[in-house]
């Protein structure tokens, strides 16, 4: 669980720090940009792991864990930005 916590920290870190620095964006581009981040990870992992044999049930595993944990988090992420308590920017 760490690994998954070290590796999407600086994702979700780039992409608020992205959006906040590379200038003033139009809202809609924003929220475009963080619901496609809450979106479940596709299947080129599980794709990948069968064609060289490795990893397979741990890539199935992942993708079956990210699409339940997409269900929580894309619906949040979508009633936030419908009910407009998400800002746009951060700063």
């Amino acid at each position: 669980m760490l690994d998954v916590i070290n590796l999407a920290a600086p994702f979700f870190g780039l992409i608020f720090l992205g959006l906040s620095w590379l200038g003033p964006f139009d809202a809609t581009w924003v929220y475009t940009a963080v619901l496609m981040a809450a979106l479940p990870p596709a299947l080129n992992v599980f794709i990948m792991a069968r064609q060289y044999d490795t990893w397979v049930a741990q890539a199935s595993g992942s993708v079956l864990f990210g699409t339940f944990a997409s269900v929580v988090t894309l619906t949040t992420t979508m009633w936030l930005v419908k009910t407009g308590k998400l800002p746009a920017t951060l700063w």
